[in-house]
């Protein structure tokens, strides 16, 4: 058993008595509201347990890839750090859980042939509304892109908000974004057990970000042996995103960074990665080859 598994295994269990407290509230029970569906598109999810992980850089990178062989249409539902990153100054920002505002269509603004970015706020418009009843109407504006789109990519920001959780949970497949370092991995992992504890969530996938190829596969390899062993599950490394002072320059430059440094090692590992996600669609999708 090597030292990164043990230590994996120790947090684990040390957390075990707060976060099985925390999967027993009633307001994270599947059961205590009505749940908004699958959307009908196939999508990926980009998750995190914790800020600071990449996970919107990810998000860019994974789209940009996607795109070359779909129609990708990323959602950003944070704080708009998207049209941030890739300078889309006339991205016009909507409501996203209000119907009839402006069609989603109509809304995105083109990053790269065959990509556009949606960019909304998560903001509650009307909190007289259940939380439930606000995800399963953004779930169907969401499916009205059908035709225009063969790929709905999600940003969520923190899927430890309820109403985030439960749009999670509409996508084909979740990508759990961390980094190698204890504090991401513990997050990350506590959000897993989350989603495992949930029938209704998505397939769940491992990305580990900023990380050399070989800690990369430690980490995997650590916490696919607590999953099995604490879980009875399986979480299948989808990939390993090494760090990349380049990254910096593109996020300063405001472009992509897989345009920016396209022969890079990190952009070889995003294609790699667009590759397995779009193997992990196909059952379920119709995205052309």
């Amino acid at each position: 058993m090597n030292l990164q598994a043990e230590r994996l295994r120790a947090l684990a269990k040390a957390q075990q008595g707060r976060r099985d407290r925390d999967q027993r509230r009633p307001h994270r029970s599947s059961e205590t509201h009505p749940r908004a569906g699958r959307l009908a598109i196939p999508s990926v999810a980009l998750l995190s347990g914790q800020t600071g992980v990449g996970r919107t850089s990810l998000a860019i990178g994974l789209s940009i890839f996607l795109a070359k062989a779909a129609r990708v249409t990323l959602v950003d539902l944070g704080r708009g750090d998207v049209a941030r990153t890739l300078g889309l100054a006339d991205a016009d920002p909507v409501r996203l859980s209000v119907r009839g505002r402006r069609p989603f269509a109509g809304a995105r603004v083109e990053a790269c042939p065959g990509l556009q970015i949606l960019s909304g706020s998560a903001h509650r418009d009307d909190v007289r509304e259940p939380a439930w009843a606000r995800t399963r109407r953004l779930v169907d504006q969401l499916n009205e892109l059908s035709g225009h789109t063969d790929v709905v990519a999600l940003d969520l920001d923190s899927c430890w908000r309820q109403e985030t959780y439960d749009l999670a949970c509409s996508a084909t497949l979740g990508l759990l974004v961390m980094t190698p370092d204890a504090p991401a991995v513990t997050a990350g992992f506590a959000l897993y057990k989350r989603f495992m504890q949930d029938q209704a969530g998505p397939a769940i996938g491992l990305v580990i970000n900023m990380a050399t190829p070989v800690e990369g596969a430690r980490v995997g390899e650590g916490l696919a042996q607590v999953a099995r062993r604490f879980q009875d599950s399986d979480l299948p490394l989808f990939g390993v995103i090494p760090y990349d002072p380049g990254l910096a320059a593109a996020r300063a430059a405001r472009e992509p960074y897989a345009t920016h440094s396209p022969l890079a090692p990190a952009s070889r590992a995003f294609a790699q990665l667009a590759r397995r996600v779009q193997e992990a669609l196909t059952p379920h999708d119709k995205v052309s080859q």
